[in-house]
C-alpha cells in the first residue's frame, strides 16, 4: 500500500529556505550591512584606490551596486575589510561569497553593459589581491571579450561606458594578462602593436 504520510513529503518552504541559504547574494545580504559597506567602500576609496592606475570609486552608489552588482559589493568589501581596523572578521566569509558568485558569472551574462563593466571591474580587482590570480583574471577577460568591453576603442550607439572608463579598465585587464604571461610562460592575448599600448600614459 502507498503510504500517505505527510512526512514523506519535502516541505516547499523549507526547499526554499535552504536554496537562500546557500545562495551567495542572500549570504552577502545577511552578513553585510549596507552602512558598512559604505564605511569599506569609503576605505576602499581612501586607501586602495590610489594603487589602482586611476580606478576611483567614490563616484559608485553602494544601493546600485547592491542592485546590479553584488559581485562588486562583496569584492570591494572584503579587500577592504582585510585592512580595516574594525571589520577585518568580515574578510573570510566575503572572500568565500566572491568565489561562489565568480563560478557562475559566465552563465548568468549580465544583462547591461554597466554590470558588464562593474562585473569586469570586480574580478580584476579579484586578479590583484586573491591567490587564484589566473582564474579571475581568465574570467575578466572572456567576459570583456564577450561584452565587447575588452577594447577602449571599439564602441556603439549603445554604448554607456565613457571612453576613459574603458580605457581604465583595458588598462587594468592589460597588466593582469601581463603578470600572467610572464608567469606561466604564454603569449599574451594583447595586441604588441595596439596604439594604445603606446599612448596608454597620455590616454590616461
Amino acid at each position: 500500500p502507498v503510504s500517505s504520510s505527510r512526512s514523506e513529503s519535502p516541505n516547499p518552504s523549507e526547499e526554499y529556505k535552504e536554496i537562500e541559504l546557500n545562495d551567495p547574494i542572500s549570504h552577502l545580504v545577511r552578513i553585510l550591512s549596507r552602512e558598512d559597506a559604505r564605511e569599506l567602500f569609503n576605505f576602499f576609496n581612501s586607501n586602495i584606490s590610489p594603487q589602482l592606475f586611476g580606478f576611483d570609486i567614490s563616484s559608485y552608489s553602494v544601493d546600485d551596486m547592491w542592485r546590479t552588482c553584488p559581485l562588486l559589493i562583496a569584492t570591494i568589501g572584503c579587500i577592504a575589510s582585510i585592512h580595516h581596523p574594525l571589520l577585518s572578521h568580515l574578510s573570510p566569509s566575503l572572500e568565500k561569497i566572491i568565489y561562489d558568485i565568480s563560478k557562475d558569472i559566465l552563465f548568468n551574462i549580465p544583462k547591461t553593459e554597466i554590470e558588464a563593466f562593474n562585473t569586469i571591474v570586480a574580478l580584476c580587482f579579484c586578479g590583484f589581491w586573491f591567490k587564484n590570480k589566473q582564474m579571475f583574471t581568465g574570467l575578466a577577460i572572456q567576459l570583456a571579450r564577450t561584452m565587447n568591453l575588452i577594447s577602449p576603442h571599439k564602441s556603439s550607439s549603445k554604448n554607456m561606458i565613457p571612453k576613459k572608463e574603458r580605457l581604465k579598465l583595458w588598462y587594468l585587464l592589460y597588466i593582469l594578462d601581463g603578470q600572467q604571461t610572464l608567469v606561466f610562460n604564454r603569449k599574451s592575448m594583447f595586441d604588441s602593436n595596439d596604439n594604445t599600448l603606446k599612448n596608454s600614459k597620455e590616454l590616461l
